[in-house]
């Protein structure tokens, strides 16, 4: 990866969350997970379907976009191509059905095929009595002589594009799926998609793997690759790519409030709008932070980790329940804990009939600041 950017393109970066995309401008500040993406291209090389799994803000769509940016670079030997990957996003999709239509689509527009026209009834069709996990009101909801067509088209396709191409056979890369309709498509459809013999490069986030891989589609993924926390010195590095002439001390500061987490690295460093004189309190305020949760106690600082890489829950997500191993009751206990020391935030949110829930997310370090700032009757608290 090069290391060395140009004053003006450094200029022109921003320190948005967003994940980068496939492209050279955005690849110039990714920082790469050797370990990790060499797994999975020795994976995608041997022809297995690759799960990948790590946190909300881990960096997954990131990892995928610099995968295929990549594969376009770097062409293989001409008796060892590589695989192609056509990304296809999973976020949103209803059912297993839908992930099937996006991935043809996507199959469509590599071979310079028009899309199939889906207005008309179809692949989404309903049964009552399908085998288990998709009837109507499970994962998927639709039939299974519907899907199982759609599965056939895309094995066309796929015939049809190693018919036409000499380079490496295509991959799906399905990026952030959703564990309901996952489950169901390489799960309950799973003999039917190895029959197509497409491979399928997979994300998911840590709290849906799970669901996602409920046998049998645990069968599916020949290889699982794991991501956890960057390790201080990339952090380092993300943010140096990003930032212009930033101090030691502040890269290597917000990189151990950032826990090595891409997305919270990032937004620490874009909610400090301060100069580099005023970083040594907005670190403080950080470190107070931090010490405020070990007081709490073991329960409180997990329960604290937990929130973040949800994004926020409340006491009756069985997400955050099934996670923690606990009863709403001790959740409710704990998060009261957390709210009285002003370690988190709570807001109704109203969700169809019945009382608005509360919805709890910890306090970013800026937050924390403002409101010791506010009780010290220096300035307003968030």
């Amino acid at each position: 990866m090069l290391t060395l950017i140009t004053e003006s393109i450094v200029n022109s970066m921003t320190l948005s969350g967003r994940p980068l995309l496939d492209t050279r401008p955005d690849q110039l500040i990714f920082v790469d997970r050797v370990d990790e993406m060499s797994r999975i291209r020795t994976a995608l090389n041997q022809g297995l379907n690759c799960l990948v799994v790590g946190e909300r803000g881990s960096g997954k769509t990131s990892l995928v976009r610099a995968l295929m940016f990549q594969a376009r670079q770097q062409a293989g030997p001409a008796d060892q191509p590589s695989p192609e990957l056509l990304y296809v996003r999973g976020a949103g999709a209803e059912n297993a059905s839908e992930l099937l239509a996006r991935a043809a689509d996507a199959l469509a527009r590599h071979l310079g095929d028009p899309p199939t026209d889906r207005s008309h009834g179809g692949p989404a069709e309903v049964s009552q009595n399908g085998p288990a996990g998709m009837s109507h009101g499970g994962p998927s909801g639709m039939s299974h002589s519907s899907v199982s067509g759609q599965i056939a088209e895309l094995g066309e396709r796929v015939g049809k594009d190693r018919e036409l191409s000499s380079a490496g056979h295509v991959v799906v890369a399905l990026d952030d799926a959703p564990s309901g309709p996952g489950n169901a498509l390489f799960g309950v459809l799973r003999d039917e998609l190895w029959s197509i013999d497409l491979r399928w490069l997979v994300t998911v986030a840590t709290d849906e793997c799970g669901a996602l891989t409920r046998p049998p589609a645990d069968a599916f993924f020949e290889s699982q690759v794991e991501l956890g926390p960057l390790p201080v010195g990339v952090s380092v590095e993300i943010l140096r790519r990003r930032m212009t002439d930033p101090s030691e001390r502040l890269l290597e500061e917000a990189a151990a409030i950032g826990g090595g987490n891409p997305r919270r690295l990032l937004d620490v460093v874009r909610e400090f709008d301060g100069g580099s004189s005023k970083w040594s309190e907005f670190s403080a305020a950080a470190n107070e932070r931090r010490q405020a949760l070990v007081r709490l106690g073991r329960s409180a600082k997990l329960l604290a980790s937990e929130l973040e890489a949800l994004g926020g829950a409340s006491a009756s997500d069985d997400r955050l329940l099934s996670r923690m191993g606990w009863t709403r009751a001790r959740a409710v206990q704990v998060l009261g804990e957390l709210e009285e020391a002003n370690l988190v935030t709570a807001i109704s949110e109203k969700t169809g009939q019945g009382r608005p829930r509360k919805v709890y997310k910890v306090v970013s370090p800026a937050q924390f600041l403002q409101r010791g700032l506010g009780a010290r009757g220096q300035g307003p608290a968030a």
